[in-house]
């Protein structure tokens, strides 16, 4: 996150573009990818011990390092 807000939204920052992004319109409000708009992809919630069971191969990074 940027820490800006843009119509009482924070705005994402791309290190990349060097674009800041509305997450509530999914298009970016400065930088190169100006008026671009983001793909949506689809997610869900999932407890996580059912994940292991169908992913087991899934790593999760954490401060204290991969596991």
């Amino acid at each position: 996150m940027s820490g800006l807000l843009y119509r009482s939204d924070l705005l994402m920052y791309d290190r990349k573009t060097e674009s800041l992004w509305s997450q509530i319109s999914a298009e970016a409000v400065s930088g190169a990818s100006l008026g671009q708009r983001l793909r949506l992809l689809r997610s869900r919630l999932e407890k996580w011990g059912r994940w292991r069971r169908e992913h087991p191969e899934t790593s999760v990074y954490t401060a204290d390092g991969v596991r």
